[in-house]
């Protein structure tokens, strides 16, 4: 898939930057040329004057090389412009302007040789770390080579690919079937398959969407060597994901999800990640891990889960707002980064409910895990070329062993703060006071199930909080553009409570316009579907789909497409409300998936988002400064850890208990 925009983010093996000294000019004119040529002369002979006059001392090892470079390339200029001239004309000129070459070259190897005796007279232990700095750095060199190669490749076949695969004189060119799937589709390049067509957009299912314009709502694609089919209708979606859900219970077998999961993505459940981000293989497993959670995760309104979803919502949400107040009383006014404290809370909310501890928001250890499941949220959320083209592996070392290193901070960090002091308190004759209670006991009756599989589960389960605090960052970013928006939430909020307590769950009933703008946040944020993988030899629309493809549901079609809502690129709540003003819903709305897959943690996720969001309208303006770009991500539910902030004004909330 797509390589990530995010500058900061974009995956890389952190190669130092490389410095050139010569400049390359596409046709200059003349007058370009003799300037060019003049400056490079005048660089060359004051830096060779240096060298001849013995001046080393004053410039670098760098620096050195870098004026041997230049006049070098001067050498070249000046030989170019007497060719460009009439060449050199008489022997006896041509052998005066030789013997000068050769004078300068005897210049510059005898200021090569100076270098190399100052270097040989280093001590042992410096030449080795040298020559380990020089390995290192042509190894990085020939990686950055192979990886400039290929960006050329792909931009080489993205300019002519697309064009050629689409149309031909301005109308729709017959394409070719390929024999995987059946159905129809471009016909692929060698090693790449069609992924340069996915270059062309900001994100895949941008593209998706433009090749469905072209092919219909089914069609093949081969990322890499990978044979793929792109559904994008809901009638098909609904085929595969309900009708024919049997038949694609599988999940791609990322590399990257491997390592996050400590060598075997089948250890991820996600269930509570927006989407159903599940990234195991449909199992028996998978639906004990699952029963197990529905409990928790899908509280029944009014039942003894739901009432303690609300307190520990509630309660830690006051910790967040006195934090917020402290925060914003120190800032003077400005623009604060609020993402981490966010993230903090939404964090406790679940330790709370799922493991009956809470962490405060000045512990470095809970803190750095806090990041560390953030930067995994983005991670996820993100493509990369090495998905499908594994043979990229060895560029991608650093970034791999940097998603191993997350994974074994995060384990470690559960087993020693939360499942070893529930195993020593721990009553296994009565009844669970929390999730993980729930799930050791099981551990006792199940064969099964090892103690891998508890750590591994929280994982899952804790690392779900990180869905909820970038839901309620794109929920805070479209406040702050349509101030409008929180005028409306505010009115709602002051009439529920009447000015005189803070929110709980049980008013979301009452606040169907704040349930609205998060219904429309995730609208917008498009979160994409998890690909399915064929379990099974099988069919989409009559269209052949062989064991082992990968399905790709286009619900970024779902959610932008004007054939399914008006003024699709508009932020509107009320697309939501019913003429009654009650809370309705499209069939085709399905940011949490459907089908047996289907998340069953999205009433954790709508709950403490809801109170969040709620209780910051009611506390304080949020707006923007207008220097400040509020960036957000197509088909992207996530944004970076170090996002954008945001200005936050106390109300005056005097009558209001926090």
């Amino acid at each position: 898939m797509g390589i990530a925009k995010h500058d900061k983010y974009k995956t890389r093996t952190d190669f130092p930057p490389v410095r050139y000294s010569r400049v390359f000019v596409t046709s200059p004119r003349v007058s370009d040329r003799n300037q060019l040529f003049s400056s490079s002369v005048s660089l060359s002979v004051d830096g060779l004057g240096k060298l001849r006059a013995g001046e080393t001392g004053a410039v670098n090892r760098t620096s050195k090389y870098e004026i041997i470079s230049q006049h070098l390339y001067a050498l070249k200029l000046v030989h170019d412009v007497r060719k460009k001239r009439g060449g050199l004309r008489g022997g006896e000129e041509r052998e005066k302007r030789r013997g000068e070459r050769e004078d300068d070259r005897s210049v510059v190897s005898q200021s090569l040789f100076a270098l190399d005796s100052e270097k040989s007279q280093a001590t042992h232990t410096r030449q080795a770390r040298e020559n380990t700095s020089t390995m290192v750095v042509l190894i990085t060199v020939s990686l950055v080579t192979i990886a400039v190669a290929l960006v050329a490749i792909l931009m080489f076949v993205s300019r002519l690919g697309f064009r050629r695969s689409a149309y031909k004189s301005g109308s729709l060119e017959e394409q070719p079937k390929t024999t995987a799937v059946g159905a129809p589709g471009p016909k692929p390049w060698p090693i790449l398959g069609s992924l340069h067509l996915l270059g062309q957009h900001d994100v895949p299912f941008e593209a998706f969407t433009a090749l469905s314009k072209v092919y219909g709502d089914i069609y093949s694609i081969t990322l890499g060597s990978t044979p793929c089919v792109i559904v994008s209708s809901f009638k098909l979606i609904k085929e595969v994901l309900i009708t024919k859900g049997s038949h694609f219970g599988g999940r791609p077998d990322f590399i990257r999800f491997n390592i996050l999961f400590g060598g075997d993505r089948n250890n991820s459940n996600y269930v509570v990640f927006i989407a159903a981000l599940a990234l195991c293989d449909w199992s028996d497993l998978q639906k004990t891990r699952r029963s197990i959670a529905r409990a928790y995760c899908s509280p029944r309104f009014a039942s003894i889960h739901y009432d303690n979803l609300d307190v520990v919502g509630c309660g830690e949400v006051k910790e967040f707002l006195g934090e917020l107040h402290r925060m914003t009383a120190a800032s003077g006014g400005r623009q604060i980064y609020v993402k981490p404290v966010i993230q903090a809370a939404c964090f406790n909310m679940f330790s709370q409910y799922m493991c009956s501890k809470r962490f405060s928001y000045d512990n470095e250890e809970s803190r750095r895990i806090v990041r560390t499941f953030d930067e995994i949220f983005w991670e996820i959320n993100q493509g990369y070329a090495v998905d499908f083209l594994p043979w990229l592996l060895p560029a991608y070392q650093g970034h791999m062993k940097k998603l191993a290193q997350w994974s074994i901070q995060i384990r470690q960090f559960i087993l020693s703060s939360i499942i070893e002091e529930h195993q020593q308190t721990i009553n296994l004759s009565e009844e669970p006071r929390d999730f993980t209670d729930a799930l050791l006991m099981h551990l006792e009756e199940d064969p099964n199930m090892n103690s891998q599989h508890i750590i591994f589960e929280l994982e899952d389960f804790l690392g779900g909080h990180s869905a909820i605090g970038n839901l309620v960052m794109l929920s805070l970013a479209a406040v702050a553009r349509n101030p409008d928006v929180a005028m409306r939430i505010r009115s709602e909020v002051d009439s529920t409570t009447g000015g005189t307590r803070g929110i709980s769950l049980f008013d979301k009933a009452t606040m169907p316009y704040t349930e609205a703008t998060i219904l429309e946040t995730l609208r917008t944020a498009s979160s994409p579907i998890v690909p399915h993988v064929a379990s099974q030899n099988t069919s989409i629309a009559g269209y052949t789909v062989e064991k082992g493809t990968v399905v790709f549901l286009n619900n970024y079609e779902l959610n932008i497409g004007d054939q399914y809502w008006s003024n699709p690129q508009l932020f509107q709540p009320e697309r939501f409300l019913s003429k009654e003003g009650n809370v309705t819903k499209p069939e085709y709305f399905i940011p949490f998936s459907t089908g047996k897959r289907m998340c069953i943690g999205q009433r954790l996720v709508q709950g403490f988002s809801f109170i969040l969001l709620a209780s910051i309208i009611q506390h304080f303006d949020v707006s923007a400064d207008q220097n400040t770009e509020i960036r957000t991500y197509p088909a992207c539910v996530a944004v970076p850890p170090d996002t954008f902030p945001l200005i936050f004004t106390p109300r005056d909330c005097s009558r209001t208990a926090v």
